[in-house]
């Protein structure tokens, strides 16, 4: 479980930005603009990323560019409270920071202190799926998230999100779930086997299109 680690890089991110917010004013409008756009740039980067779909092969990049993306989200968090009137301004900076608490935004940063490389196998020439464990932690039980992802030759170093199906340890196998391309190629069978001691007829199939991402 990472998430004392990553809520103490949190906590250390947004006092190095609070730091930031009262110094940046002194410096030349020169610095403040590089400042400002190395802060910026990975929030643009990732949205963009978001939008095509598109991670990076590297895990460690995409825990990276999010790392570097939520950095650039508290600067301009803490920047709000300079404006007037200051209690109303730190009320909604609060109230922004608030979310980062929730699981789905959470988790995910936990990634960065994970050691465990994804399991990756090939499909295909095109597609691949990753099977990622999932420490929930307080969270819920332990998980596991199998994701199936388009790499291009012209572009060795991206690919494309297209399914992601998360197995509950509870409900089956989920350390052993694997996926499995049909004939057609379009589509893909997303398996989660059954729990040692259950019946086979206990397992979690998923069949997603490969074209659309959906079931």
């Amino acid at each position: 479980m990472h998430i004392p680690a990553t809520l103490a890089t949190i906590l250390l991110l947004l006092a190095c930005d609070l730091a930031l917010r009262f110094s940046l004013p002194h410096c030349s409008s020169s610095v403040q603009r590089g400042v400002l756009g190395v802060l910026y740039a990975p929030v643009l980067l990732f949205g963009l990323f978001s939008a095509l779909r598109l991670q990076f092969v590297s895990p460690l990049l995409d825990t990276l560019l999010l790392w570097a993306s939520l950095n650039g989200y508290l600067f301009l968090v803490v920047s709000l409270t300079r404006l007037r009137p200051r209690l109303l301004s730190a009320g909604v900076a609060c109230i922004l920071l608030a979310p980062l608490l929730s699981a789905s935004l959470l988790l995910p940063l936990t990634a960065l202190f994970d050691t465990h490389p994804p399991v990756t196998v090939w499909l295909d020439s095109r597609y691949v799926s990753e099977r990622y464990a999932v420490d929930r932690g307080g969270y819920g039980s332990n998980a596991a998230d199998l994701k199936i992802f388009r790499r291009s030759p012209w572009l060795p170093t991206l690919q494309r999100h297209i399914v992601t199906a998360r197995f509950v340890q509870t409900q089956c196998d989920a350390a052993h779930s694997f996926a499995e391309l049909l004939p057609d190629r379009s589509r893909v069978l997303l398996h989660c086997p059954a729990l040692p001691g259950l019946p086979a007829a206990s397992a979690v199939v998923e069949q997603h299109s490969l074209l659309s991402g959906r079931k």
